[in-house]
């Protein structure tokens, strides 16, 4: 199983626009900083899951046809734009998976096109898709969320995007599970006042070490802590790492 970041960057992107702040200016000369808006994709074998559909260009960096499913996190606009490439696919059905809400949606449901909405998943219960179990976690975002936990019989990884803190439920779930790999919100430095919808570093290094997975890579960022970490790096514990665009995580 291997797990490609499409982007770790929150909605604003790293540079963010119009900012001149030290990480912006870093990512605006050095490409390989830059962030796109958090997405990825979970390839087991052949079978290839997209999670969410944040880029606009999505179709062009992933073809319809090239993967079986999406997993949607939640239905905030920044993270179902690609989804209205896939509409106009032919020859192909698109199995989309998400939570329930319906919320400002209707020209999403009513004309899907190739997509295919499937019925919203309920929380903890788990699907299979061939060798690849899928199960969604239930996440404190401002509308309903979802992470995701995938196992198969290499490994297990949670995708824990958009989320500030975990519900109990969650937590208690991953509490103990001999996670290999955390993948988890961390937006804002620790200065940052809590929010509802994303994790300080000092809120996502509590979560790791409750959960005490192998290895958390942290992702959702944005340019202000990425200021932050040019002079705090070296203070991270060796097994959490900072995610980037187009890294790759194989189990």
């Amino acid at each position: 199983m291997k797990l490609t970041f499409f982007g770790t960057g929150d909605g604003r992107q790293v540079p963010a626009p119009g900012c001149h702040c030290r990480a912006c200016l870093r990512a605006i000369e050095k490409p390989q900083y830059a962030r796109l808006t958090c997405s990825g994709k979970i390839t087991d074998g052949l079978d290839v899951s997209l999670i969410d559909a944040t880029m606009a260009d999505l179709n062009q960096r992933q073809q319809a046809g090239s993967f079986e499913r999406i997993f949607l996190t939640h239905y905030h606009a920044n993270h179902i734009r690609g989804l209205a490439a896939y509409k106009e696919a032919e020859h192909v059905t698109i199995p989309v998976y998400g939570p329930e809400d319906k919320k400002d949606l209707e020209d999403v449901f009513e004309n899907p096109g190739a997509l295919k909405f499937q019925r919203p998943l309920v929380p903890f219960k788990t699907l299979n898709f061939g060798g690849l179990q899928v199960t969604p976690l239930p996440l404190n975002h401002s509308r309903p969320t979802f992470g995701y936990l995938f196992q198969q019989h290499q490994g297990n990884l949670a995708y824990l995007s958009d989320t500030c803190g975990l519900p109990s439920t969650t937590s208690a779930m991953l509490y103990g599970y001999e996670l290999d790999v955390l993948v988890l919100d961390c937006t804002h430095p620790p200065s940052h006042q809590a929010d509802q919808d994303h994790n300080t570093l000092s809120q996502a290094l509590a979560i790791h070490h409750d959960i005490a997975p192998k290895t958390t890579y942290l992702t959702h960022i944005s340019h202000e802590l990425d200021c932050y970490l040019l002079d705090h790096l070296a203070e991270l514990p060796d097994n959490v790492i900072i995610a980037r665009d187009g890294m790759q995580i194989t189990l």
